[in-house]
């Protein structure tokens, strides 16, 4: 987890750096409001921003399991797993000029597993991401996120992580 952190925050301080040009105005969630893309972490999948104000958005994720690769207690038990998270964001210093911004949400991920011969599972986690954002372009975000969510029975605390891009419609 402690890699995954890492390397969210350098690749999101290269990008930050490197699109500290000269000024360029985005058109993310100000003449765009709506982001769809793909995301890598602990639940790899779809993902989609809908933006409700400057300074706030809905953020859906789908979530696809990958067999028996990356075997898990929690996110994986080498089965089959799917999810979806929805989360409230609040958007901190969202302008047009911005190259970068703060989100802070709060949300839930529904879990369902599949383990094979009519066993499945279900679990539902309370989750708080924490992130920024990169405009690249004036219809790109680049975003890396932690989020820290509890889960309910079995009462579980984890942190989640991901990387994720979205093109803005």
């Amino acid at each position: 987890m402690r890699k995954l952190i890492f390397t969210t925050l350098t690749v999101v301080a290269v990008l930050a750096t490197s699109s500290m040009r000269a000024a360029q105005a985005t058109e993310v969630g100000i003449q765009r409001p709506i982001g769809v893309g793909l995301v890598a972490g602990s639940s790899p999948g779809l993902t989609m921003k809908i933006w409700t104000r400057p300074t706030s958005a809905l953020d859906l994720g789908l979530g696809f399991g990958l067999g028996d690769f990356a075997c898990s207690d929690r996110f994986n038990p080498c089965g089959q797993r799917s999810s979806f998270n929805a989360d409230y964001l609040w958007q901190g210093g969202h302008s047009a000029y911005d190259a970068l911004s703060f989100h802070l949400g709060l949300g839930a991920r529904f879990w369902f597993w599949n383990y094979g011969s009519n066993t499945s599972d279900f679990q539902v986690a309370a989750r708080v991401p924490i992130g920024l954002d990169l405009y690249v372009f004036k219809w790109l975000e680049a975003y890396g996120e932690i989020a820290p969510s509890y889960a309910f029975a079995p009462d579980r605390f984890f942190l989640e992580g991901a990387l994720g891009a979205r093109m803005y419609l």
